[in-house]
């Protein structure tokens, strides 16, 4: 009988595959796999996994309520929150609400769903949101701030956990305009004004902003005539700032690495003295490695203002303030208060 179940779903996954003219190659390209894993699928001796599923259900042009009843012939346990969620989003979370496992955008979460994990598609892996029991103390959190984890466990608050995603500015606010996160960090350049941070007014929606900081921005590793450079994925201010300096003064040096984050530059440059990378000075203080600043950059934080009544936003604003996390700031170098 289960086979039987199987053999259903595949038989439905082959049929709309052929309605939309597509191959096994073409689909099995679309949703990442191989044509074989999608040939046993259709042959009904394979069931995706969650993540392949919710691109396999994209890739055919159906929601997840769609693929829902596919999978319902399949297993009576396995349920999807009815909406659509692109395979792409980030964050997605993964509750487990009366046996059932659900699938919803982060920030769409409702208060009665105990978040279990996150699927963070920047870092590729489902990751445990520890003290879930209470969704509505978990605060999600997008930006490239590389010292907000570290304030986090060395000055918890009681009213609030956050789960941080990394990610580049331009990214954190487009993850907060679809909702998917509740608070966004962003030094974003517009060349246009030459200010920083002046998309936070052109949203869609009225905003609530926390200043936060200045941090330096600069070369650190090799600072005269590296042998490469070492920088963050396109579409972050780090890698921005690089590439207008190089319409200044072009650098004949080649890109050696791209990496996903200042840490992992830093460490990268600690063990490769002979490269250079653009990155934070506070980072690369405190690995020790030399650094030459570029500029000054304010960091701000912001939600959207009707969100403001969410005790989690209200608990973060008072942490952002607080004493403690004033203090750690000022033990780190080469960062300076918002008011400097």
């Amino acid at each position: 009988m289960e086979l039987e179940r199987y053999e259903q779903f595949g038989d439905a996954i082959r049929r709309r595959r052929r309605e939309l003219g597509l191959s096994q190659n073409a689909l099995a390209d679309r949703i990442g796999t191989s044509r074989q894993n999608l040939a046993e699928i259709e042959a009904g001796r394979r069931m995706p996994q969650l993540t392949l599923a919710s691109q396999l259900a994209h890739a055919l042009g159906w929601t997840l309520d769609d693929l829902d009843r596919q999978l319902d012939r399949v297993d009576a346990r396995m349920r999807w929150l009815r909406r659509a969620v692109p395979p792409d989003a980030t964050p997605v979370v993964w509750s487990r609400m009366a046996g059932h496992l659900l699938l919803a955008e982060a920030g769409q979460l409702a208060p009665q769903f105990a978040v279990d994990a996150v699927w963070d598609a920047g870092r590729g892996t489902l990751v445990e949101v520890p003290g879930s029991a209470d969704p509505l103390k978990t605060l999600f959190v997008a930006g490239c701030d590389p010292f907000l984890e570290w304030l986090w466990q060395r000055t918890p608050h009681p009213e609030m956990h956050l789960y941080i995603f990394s990610m580049g500015s331009e990214a954190a606010i487009a993850a907060l305009s679809r909702s998917e996160v509740q608070v966004a960090g962003t030094h974003l350049y517009d060349e246009a004004s030459g200010r920083y941070n002046d998309l936070i007014a052109h949203l869609p929606f009225e905003t609530q902003r926390w200043p936060y900081l200045y941090w330096e921005t600069g070369v650190m590793g090799a600072l005269e005539k590296p042998d490469g450079w070492v920088l963050r994925e396109r579409g972050s201010e780090a890698r921005a700032l690089f590439e207008r300096s190089q319409r200044q003064t072009p650098l004949e040096q080649p890109i050696t690495v791209e990496l996903d984050s200042h840490w992992a530059i830093a460490r990268y440059i600690s063990i490769h003295p002979n490269l250079a990378g653009v990155g934070l000075g506070a980072v690369a203080g405190a690995l020790g490695l030399p650094f030459k600043q570029w500029a000054h950059e304010p960091y701000e934080w912001v939600t959207r203002a009707e969100w403001m009544g969410d005790p989690r936003l209200k608990a973060f604003e008072s942490w952002l303030k607080s004493a403690p996390v004033t203090r750690a700031l000022a033990s780190l170098p080469r960062l300076h208060p918002w008011s400097s």
